[in-house]
């Protein structure tokens, strides 16, 4: 889970680079400060630190849960044979066996266990961290 959290918040890191620039920006406009040089490069700084920041929370978090989505999808697949080994044998006269077949091979290993809670994750973090 902090795994999970830091690359949820360092994707925001582009969000924020953007924002600060655009900010900057419209307040030299208003009459602020000036935009200058160093400001964008720090902005930058902080971008590209951030970026190297996500690439490597990222591979951690990957390794963790790619780990998790792998026995998860086994799992599944177990349970749906266990499931078919339950039913009567009547029934596979009456249903394609090829259709059960793409159910225990294909289908179930087509379930995105891998991404969704880095999505889910980034999808909470990104409007907290931005505002």
């Amino acid at each position: 889970l902090p795994r999970l959290l830091l690359e949820g918040t360092v994707r925001s890191v582009p969000l924020a680079a953007v924002f600060l620039l655009l900010d900057a920006a419209v307040r030299q406009q208003n009459g602020g400060p000036e935009l200058t040089h160093g400001y964008v490069w720090g902005v930058t700084g902080f971008l590209s630190a951030g970026l190297a920041l996500r690439l490597i929370a990222g591979d951690r978090t990957n390794t963790g849960i790619w780990s998790i989505a792998h026995r998860a999808k086994a799992d599944l697949q177990l349970s749906v044979i266990e499931r078919l080994r339950r039913v009567p044998l009547g029934f596979f006269s009456r249903v394609d066996n090829g259709r059960i077949s793409t159910l225990v091979t294909n289908d179930t290993v087509m379930i995105d266990f891998q991404n969704l809670p880095q999505m889910l994750t980034g999808a909470f973090l990104q409007p907290v961290y931005v505002s």
